[in-house]
């Protein structure tokens, strides 16, 4: 791994331009999912030796190319059989998603999994519905609600401004075009109506310093911060309402005195709660804190 200085850059999915991080080389993924996991991903690298990670000018939104290194079906089918609880059956995110859904209200859960989700809500709502690529898990959904083997944009003819909530959990950071899927996804919404978006933070170490194999290649392409979606809100014409991150690991800082922030017992509290909770996320197989965010899409104006 190298970290570079030279000025490469190509076109971001969001529309700046993409100055180079850092390279890694196959083998040096190939090792991390073998460590993880035990599971070789070099079948699905098609050849490619080396991968590169650029940021966003524009978003510092970060993404790996080239672009065949983006996990298929085939990745995904093999990942989740080898990975126990792949789709899991609650997050903290779902408990606040939860929160903004009421009696009456369409839902649409894009990359749904399982529907372990939309089973959760099953008694709250009428009328929602399911978008999964995942052959195998729509096959084994665990939900009455109907999962559809369809990406956002193919309905959006048939459910333009349908939804009153569009959400999607762990989803944004396997797509390769991040900014279509957004636009997408804002399409389906009604005027008014809110989005909300779970993703890995990658300003957690173990992800920034390319520890968790789960957030290489060729199953996470992108990375994003609290900042890349505060970024994100004025371009796609969005009010951003509130950013919230894993509950658990801000719960731990909180419980140092105001007073201590800058003791050497701040400092040393601080560095073994980091280590502690990075050690109960790999015991949990979790990749780690995430960020969810809502959004409300902008009402209609009255003249």
């Amino acid at each position: 791994m190298s970290r570079l200085s030279e000025k490469d850059s190509i076109h971001s999915p969001f529309g700046g331009k993409g100055k180079l991080i850092l390279k890694l080389s196959d083998e040096q993924v190939n090792e991390k999912y073998i460590n993880k996991c035990g599971m070789s991903i070099k079948s699905h690298f098609n050849g490619v030796k080396e991968i590169n990670l650029y940021e966003c000018s524009v978003t510092k939104y970060r993404f790996w190319r080239p672009e065949s290194i983006a996990g298929g079906e085939s990745f995904y089918a093999e990942v989740s059989r080898i990975w126990k609880d792949y789709y899991r059956e609650e997050r903290w995110e779902y408990a606040i998603c939860r929160k903004h859904i009421y009696p009456g209200s369409r839902l649409l859960e894009i990359g749904c999994g399982r529907g372990f989700f939309l089973k959760s809500i099953e008694s709250k709502i009428e009328a929602s519905l399911g978008l999964e690529l995942n052959s195998n898990a729509i096959n084994e959904k665990v939900t009455s609600i109907d999962i559809q083997p369809y990406q956002a944009s193919e309905i959006i003819d048939s459910h333009y401004e349908s939804f009153d909530v569009v959400c999607m959990f762990q989803v944004l950071e396997h797509i390769l075009d991040p900014n279509q899927l957004l636009s997408d996804a804002i399409a389906l919404l009604k005027p008014g109506g809110m989005l909300i978006i779970s993703t890995p933070n990658y300003e957690h170490l173990p992800f920034y310093k390319l520890e968790d194999a789960f957030d290489l290649p060729p199953h996470h392409i992108g990375h994003f911060t609290c900042e890349t979606y505060k970024r994100l809100a004025p371009i796609f014409h969005i009010d951003l309402e509130n950013i919230y991150t894993d509950y658990r690991r801000s719960q731990s800082q909180q419980e140092v005195p105001e007073n201590q922030e800058y003791s050497l017992y701040r400092k040393l509290l601080s560095y073994i709660q980091r280590k502690s909770m990075d050690l109960f996320y790999r015991i949990n197989k979790e990749p780690g804190p995430n960020i969810l965010v809502t959004f409300r899409k902008k009402p209609i104006k009255s003249n």
